[in-house]
């Protein structure tokens, strides 16, 4: 339970405990169970609380104002209100910074779910070793990435080595896109100028980067 203080006809505290209240007037016997009514006689009056409405903490401030009373009842009440231009000006730097390391951690994210981190090595090395094997004209000796999946598919070394570099090259190629789609973002919000832009290439960094993993599935 809470409860608000009117100080005056236009001001108030918001917030108060009951235990705040009882250390306010150490030498006062309240009843057990407590009884919100008898805190009225001290300017304290229990409220109900509720759920705050959305907003964009970018742009807007969430303020507590006067509860309103339902059916004998007083109900908290909220109110955003757009934040003064030094603090709106302040939040759009510091958007922007949050947004640069977020497309860092997303990219990340995005490349490491397609290609696990601890895998990326075992990838190059079958990569790298199938396309000498076709560059040698599938000539012997097998490499033994190649010879691996020979034996586990029952495929030919050519069809393997051809499958494993073809792999390896969707790799790379799905790195360059992420890390061109990281570059060209960055450079992009840098450059923004409201939080306008900065909802619309957020959105549209989230969307490529699902379009991208969504051309893998």
């Amino acid at each position: 339970m809470i409860f608000f203080q009117l100080i005056d006809n236009s001001e108030f505290l918001f917030g108060i405990t009951a235990q705040d209240i009882k250390y306010k007037f150490p030498h006062t016997s309240f009843s057990q169970p407590l009884n919100p009514v008898e805190f009225e006689g001290f300017g304290y009056f229990a409220y109900k609380e509720s759920a705050p409405p959305i907003f964009s903490p970018w742009t807007h401030k969430l303020v507590e104002i006067c509860p309103l009373l339902v059916d004998g009842i007083y109900v908290q009440q909220w109110e955003t209100q757009e934040l003064p231009l030094a603090d709106f000006s302040q939040r759009l730097t510091e958007r922007k910074f949050f947004l640069l390391n977020e497309i860092d951690t997303l990219s990340d994210c995005c490349f490491q779910s397609i290609y696990p981190q601890a895998r990326i090595s075992e990838y190059v090395d079958a990569g790298l070793s199938a396309k000498s094997f076709i560059d040698n004209g599938y000539l012997e000796p097998v490499p033994d990435p190649v010879l691996a999946d020979t034996t586990a598919s029952g495929r030919t070394p050519v069809e393997s080595a051809d499958l494993i570099h073809s792999k390896y090259m969707s790799m790379i190629l799905t790195q360059r896109s992420i890390r061109q789609l990281r570059i060209n973002s960055k450079a992009l919000v840098s450059r923004s100028t409201s939080h306008q832009e900065l909802d619309l290439l957020d959105a549209n960094f989230r969307q490529e980067l699902v379009s991208i993993k969504s051309a893998l599935s």
